[in-house]
């Protein structure tokens, strides 16, 4: 197919259009028009393709699903952020080695490892079997309700460390040339927060990218799944701007200091855990009135059967003893010496 521009530059002119028609159209005809984007087709006095204006449509319908998901990326970004710091307070030392404490992401990794097989061949299609149909959506909202759950934990984590801390339970700890005051509660404590992210991420990360795959059309699937990329990097943002609208918030007894035994990071984790409920319950509306799509590209129609009697196909037949041979049967045939030409 020959180029045909930028799809980026196409989607904005057909919002515009649509746009700008649906604000300065009193026609009485468009009572039949079902949707604003429906201007901008030819058959309504627009400049676009109708297949055009319903993949920006159908990209309509999926942006309010990948927005639900910021949230869900602001505490998956946590694992790289808060839970080392969190880490870095805790026992690292054990008789002379020290605990590397980015390393307990490892248990993210191991939860995706152990879970994916048996929700893949035994779950979803032991659920399949008995009748529950686990959509894709209602999939990434038990993953984001697990993220919720993390966000709990690791606040629980740290009311403890700090509560062994006060009762006397902590030392000095030099991690890379830095000195911290650390709990002597055990890092490993974090591993349950860990798991349970890795297990939200085989729910919302893995199926929200089938999601963003399957449900766009085919001219619009690398969009689509930009946007979906793009809201792992504003969850991060979002993380970020947090922490400063908290700090700005909480001045003279920040919760997030740049010393975080003298802050209530606890609550950041509640907060988050908070949000993260109502971000679910968004989502489930959202969800609630999408619609899925099947398009043509993932049935695809099966080659054309060119052994078949009787049947027109691309490769002309050859009758053989009452049986169909194309041109290609006949070449390997006459090669191999099992087949003459006055057999045919």
């Amino acid at each position: 197919m020959p180029p045909e521009g930028s799809i980026l530059t196409r989607i904005c002119k057909i919002l515009w259009q649509a746009i700008s028609k649906c604000c300065g159209s009193n026609s009485s005809d468009d009572m039949e028009i079902k949707s604003c984007l429906d201007r901008a087709k030819q058959e309504n006095g627009g400049s676009f393709l109708t297949e055009h204006v319903e993949q920006v449509k159908c990209l309509a319908r999926i942006v309010p699903v990948l927005c639900c998901m910021i949230m869900y990326w602001t505490i998956y970004a946590q694992m790289q952020t808060t839970y080392i710091l969190q880490g870095e307070r805790m026992k690292l030392v054990y008789n002379s080695f020290t605990f590397p404490v980015a390393s307990l992401s490892l248990f993210n990794n191991f939860s995706l490892l152990l879970l994916i097989p048996i929700m893949d061949t035994i779950v979803y299609p032991y659920l399949e079997r008995k009748g529950y149909n686990l959509t894709l959506l209602k999939r990434i909202g038990f993953g984001m309700f697990l993220a919720a759950v993390s966000m709990a934990v690791a606040a629980g984590v740290e009311v403890a460390r700090k509560n062994i801390m006060q009762d006397g339970g902590y030392n000095t700890q030099v991690i890379a040339n830095a000195s911290y005051n650390a709990s002597t509660l055990s890092v490993f404590a974090q591993i349950p927060q860990y798991f349970i992210v890795g297990a939200s991420e085989v729910f919302t990360s893995i199926t929200g990218l089938e999601f963003a795959y399957s449900q766009s059309p085919k001219a619009l699937q690398g969009v689509v799944m930009g946007l979906f990329l793009l809201t792992t990097g504003l969850g991060s943002y979002v993380g970020s701007l947090l922490v400063i609208i908290v700090n700005a918030a909480t001045k003279g007894h920040e919760w997030f200091p740049d010393e975080i035994n003298e802050g209530y990071i606890e609550y950041y984790f509640i907060l988050l855990s908070v949000m993260m409920i109502i971000n679910l319950g968004i989502f489930c509306i959202v969800a609630h009135y999408y619609t899925y799509v099947q398009y043509g590209i993932l049935n695809p129609e099966p080659p054309p059967d060119y052994g078949a009697v009787g049947k027109n196909s691309e490769s002309p037949d050859i009758k053989l003893n009452g049986e169909g041979f194309d041109q290609r049967d006949k070449a390997v045939l006459l090669k191999d010496g099992s087949l003459s030409e006055s057999e045919i």
